[in-house]
């Protein structure tokens, strides 16, 4: 379980930085914040022993664990982030690009999940957190 945990910390830092770089236009920026998010909340469902199925809604994956659990709030906090995984993707549905979220907007979520990832790391691995390996 350790390895698919620290599996998905690395792949939430990865599309974390994808979204970051600034050549990333803001759609697939977008798109990249909400992944980073939604694998950093699973991350925390497999430490626990939560199995999370295919759901890509984070609220529904922070529903998951007990009320009490110190995350809970913090992964329900980051729905805010999942319509982005579809809706940045593909075109509306008269075919229209979707619009883009304002420079500003993609800034505060770029924050807002740096945050959250580095609380989930500071919950799974405490003082002993270990860099991400690319794999290579």
């Amino acid at each position: 379980m350790t390895e698919k945990v620290d599996s998905l910390i690395t792949l939430a830092e990865e599309d974390f930085e994808l979204a970051s770089q600034p050549t990333t236009p803001p759609r697939p920026a977008a798109y990249h914040i909400s992944q980073a998010a939604e694998k950093a909340a699973r991350a925390v469902c497999v430490h626990e022993g939560v199995e999370v199925g295919p759901t890509h809604n984070i609220g529904q994956i922070g529903a998951l664990l007990p009320d009490e659990h110190p995350l809970r709030q913090a992964i329900e906090d980051q729905n805010y982030q999942s319509s982005a995984s579809t809706k940045f993707r593909y075109p509306d549905p008269v075919g229209r690009l979707p619009k883009e979220l304002p420079k500003d907007e993609i800034d505060r979520r770029l924050d807002d999940v740096r945050k959250f990832i580095e609380m989930v790391k500071t919950h799974i691995y405490g003082s002993a957190y270990k860099p991400k390996s690319t794999g290579r």
